[in-house]
């Protein structure tokens, strides 16, 4: 099976790492969802939790009752989520496009993402290709 993610600000990519690891989790967890744009592209096949700061957990909420939501400041809150660890242990992080537009990542989400790699299968963490951009 092919998996592709997608949202309105991205080229259609074929991601072979879903493919790899698909037989080996239940969950997908997205950390700095955003408007949940990419986390939708999950639903079908897994149950989601999207993981943002408060404003941008409200808006998701009304517009994708089928995802979990956590909220999370990754630039100035308690950089702990209560995702029970049973979960975690049946769980894929994926942070797309996120890393860019946080302050300092030492201060939140790299000790968020050490702690997460304890339980999960796997974390892919994704940048924008700015090289490729306009061409």
């Amino acid at each position: 099976m092919n998996h592709l993610l997608t949202s309105p600000h991205t080229k259609v990519h074929y991601n072979p790492v879903l493919d790899q690891v698909i037989l080996y989790f239940r969950y997908v967890i997205d950390i700095g969802c955003g408007g949940s744009y990419k986390t939708k592209l999950f639903t079908r096949e897994f149950h989601t939790i999207g993981v943002d700061y408060k404003v941008n957990v409200a808006n998701s909420r009304k517009a994708h009752p089928e995802i979990t939501f956590y909220e999370m400041d990754l630039d100035h809150g308690n950089c702990q989520v209560e995702i029970p660890i049973e979960i975690l242990l049946q769980s894929v992080v994926v942070s797309a496009d996120v890393i860019e537009h946080i302050r300092d990542p030492k201060y939140c989400y790299i000790p968020l993402m050490k702690y997460l790699s304890q339980f999960v299968h796997a974390i892919v963490i994704t940048t924008p290709d700015r090289e490729g951009e306009g061409k």
